[in-house]
């Protein structure tokens, strides 16, 4: 026992050498705090409740903006897109009949309505002239008939002119009807206006029929298109939630992306040291391999968290933390969210404080 008294003394020597030897040694501009690995991590998931068709990815993969992550059933919102697509076709159809039956109708209706008041004008200048020759003719009876009673005129003479009065008569009769026809033509024709007004009308709701159409089109295309899930960020598949073949609704994660571009060190710093960290702060990040990165302090608490420690001085109080960010690159993956990783702040320290 004596003999191993002088060893352990002579190994406690040591200990205590090293140990002064390291807080000697220490940088004391420079503060190293303890953090944690964390990273943007994106859920991917469906917009409509379908069944996975095929599932492109698996846990590990690395995958690009923009790539096929899953591909869900179209069967049923194809058949609604084609049935969208005939809806919208027939609409067009109808519109483009529409038209064309309005371009027919505005284009024959000012020579018809022309043609109209002709025909009218013609017709009542025809019963006018066969009024004046029926009113010469009656003359001519009324004169002729008394003169045949007195057997001045033969009775010839008579039948004659009573002949020419009933053809005169009948002319009269005919130009009247004539003179109704042509204002009935007229009047039709001028009711084509209301007709055009109301294919004006029918076209008006046929176009928003066709808008609606198209609208119901669109949302099926749309709706068929999200059958095709894709990856809205880069990075590395962390998590796979559903398997092909299964049903999503809207909203529940298929994989979760670990977005490498954009990690963090999360770690908080004790206040009596918060205010020496700027923003921008250009820090060494060691890993527990011992290798060292470079990073920035890109966010730092607006408030002060819970307190980690109590100060020994005559204040007697606790001291806070407040939390640091300092974004590293992992364009490489090799820094898994979870794992520790320290911080070494450059910081120079005010009087007073060590």
């Amino acid at each position: 026992m004596k003999r191993r008294l002088p060893l352990l003394i002579l190994l406690a020597v040591v200990l205590v050498a090293v140990g002064v030897w390291k807080h000697l040694d220490r940088d004391p501009s420079q503060l190293e705090i303890i953090g944690i690995v964390d990273g943007n991590q994106v859920a991917v998931s469906s917009k409509i409740t379908a069944r996975i068709d095929s599932l492109k990815v698996d846990i590990g993969d690395h995958v690009q903006p923009g790539q096929l992550i899953a591909v869900l059933d179209q069967s049923e919102l194809q058949a609604s897109l084609s049935a969208a697509q005939a809806g919208t076709a027939q609409a067009e159809q109808s519109v483009a009949q529409g038209e064309s039956q309005l371009q027919l109708l505005e284009a024959s209706l000012p020579a018809r309505i022309q043609q109209a008041r002709a025909q009218v004008h013609q017709a009542m200048e025809q019963e006018r002239q066969t009024e004046a020759n029926l009113a010469l003719v009656q003359a001519d009876y009324q004169r002729v008939v008394p003169l045949a009673a007195q057997g001045i005129l033969s009775k010839q003479d008579r039948d004659r002119v009573r002949a020419q009065r009933d053809a005169a008569q009948a002319g009269v009769a005919m130009a009247n009807r004539q003179v109704a026809a042509a204002q009935a033509a007229l009047a039709d024709a001028l009711a084509q206006q209301d007709q055009i007004r109301m294919q004006r009308q029918k076209l008006r709701q046929l176009e928003a029929g066709t808008r609606q159409a198209e609208a119901d089109q669109r949302l099926a295309h749309a709706r068929f298109d999200q059958t095709e899930i894709t990856a809205p960020v880069g990075g590395v598949v962390a998590l796979r939630v559903a398997r092909q073949g299964e049903v999503v609704n809207p909203g529940n994660p298929i994989v979760t992306i670990y977005d490498l571009s954009d990690t963090w060190v999360q770690a908080d710093i004790p206040e009596t040291w918060a205010d020496l960290v700027p923003l921008g702060e250009k820090v060494q990040v060691r890993l527990p391999s011992g290798a060292r990165i470079p990073g920035t302090v890109y966010f730092k608490a607006t408030e002060a968290d819970f307190a980690t420690q109590r100060d020994v001085s005559s204040a007697k109080r606790d001291i806070r933390t407040v939390a640091l960010r300092v974004r590293v690159d992992n364009h490489d993956g090799r820094l898994a969210r979870g794992m520790t990783a320290w911080v070494e702040l450059p910081l120079v320290p005010h009087g007073g404080r060590s």
